[in-house]
Formats: structure tokens, sequence, C-alpha cells
């Protein structure tokens, strides 16, 4: 029995070695099948994204480019509107987006309210310079800090929104162009749609310069 043992002890260990080889072999192809299905997965949700970006595209274009005729209505029928943009600081082409707030073609009454918290913000020297080219327009600088929640912004704009003279009020930022016709076009769908209370602009960046700036673009 030992000599027939020990004559067996090879074969049993070629055999081990075979089974071990072929265990391994299974966990590699398992590897490889998950690898490959992981692959599969991250390219299809992609293609996912990017057929979602075209599609979403294609409906900003038809949706938002084509710009809707103002209605034809008496000017008076048009009510007050505040425009509160708040700022920090000089933002990149700021100058051309404040200055887009003042060429609305608006034919109701139009104020236009700029919230700073610091006294010495740059942003307020440049707002002084378009206020002064557009002197019959109402528009002023209110500087000051109030401190109700954890949102800046909104502790910054709350000053404006104590003071507007208007209870329309459309809130934009300081680095926001908006086109001539934007309001008006607003505030017929307001008037048109008794049940319309609140009215959000989709915003697209435009000329990006960096590889960020063209993902957020997208």
């Amino acid at each position: 029995m030992d000599a027939a043992s020990a004559h067996n002890s090879p074969g049993a260990s070629t055999l081990d070695a075979l089974a071990a080889a072929d265990s391994a072999g299974i966990r590699l192809r398992g590897s490889l099948v998950n690898a490959n299905l992981a692959a599969y997965v991250v390219l299809g949700l992609a293609a996912f994204q990017w057929l979602l970006i075209v599609i979403s595209h294609c409906v900003v274009q038809r949706r938002y480019v084509r710009r809707r005729a103002f209605v034809d209505r008496p000017a008076e029928d048009y009510p007050g509107v505040t425009i509160i943009r708040p700022v920090k600081g000089v933002d990149l082409g700021m100058q051309r987006t404040l200055e887009s707030s003042f060429c609305q073609e608006y034919p109701g009454p139009l104020e236009i309210l700029f919230a700073a918290e610091d006294p010495d913000d740059p942003a307020i020297e440049v707002i002084n310079e378009i206020i002064g080219r557009y002197a019959k327009i109402n528009a002023r600088v209110l500087v000051g800090k109030d401190n109700v929640g954890i949102n800046p912004k909104v502790n910054n704009m709350l000053k404006a929104f104590d003071q507007a003279q208007h209870d329309l009020l459309w809130i934009c930022d300081s680095n926001v162009y908006t086109d001539p016709g934007t309001l008006r076009r607003s505030v017929d769908l307001l008037l048109d749609n008794k049940r319309l209370g609140v009215i959000h602009h989709v915003v697209f960046s435009e000329a990006p310069a960096t590889f960020a700036a063209m993902l957020d673009n997208a």
C-alpha cells in the first residue's frame, strides 16, 4: 500500500495542478467577462448622455432660440417691473451683461436695483458709469449687509426686495446677458395665463474658454 501510494502521488499532484489551473482560468475568464460588461455599460451610458445632449439641443433650438412675437397690447396694460441684480466683484464682460437690463424693450414702468454688500466693491463703479448713460431709467445701487440665512446671495438681495417699487420682480445674476425682448415676452406670458406665477429663464453659456466651461456649456 505504501509503495502504491508513493507511486500514485505524482499523478495526484498533476491532477491537483490541472484543477487549480482550470479554476484560475475560470476566474480569469470571469474577470474578463466582468470587465467587458463594465466597459459596455460605461459606453452605453456615455452614448445615452450624448443622445440626451443632442435631443436637448434640438429642443432648445426649436423652443427657445426662435423668439416669440410680441403681443399687441397697449403700453398701459403692462405692469411695473423691478429688475434685481446682485453683484459681488467684477465679472467677465460685466458692463455688457448689466447694460442689457437698460436695453429692455419694455413699454411698462421699469426699475433696476443693484445690490452690493461692500461699499468698496469695484462693481459699483461699473454700475454707476452705466447708470450715468441711461439717466431716464430709474436705476440705483443699494449697499448694505443683511444676515437672514445661510445663502449669501439672498442676504445680499434682501434690501432690494424691501425697497422694490413694483410687485413684479425679475432676479438676474450679474453675469447674465438678456436679449432686449426677454422681459416683454415674459410679462406677455404672465398676462396671458393667469395661472402662471413664476417664469424661469434657461441660461446658456457662450464662448467657453476652458474645458470646464465647455462641459458646463454642454
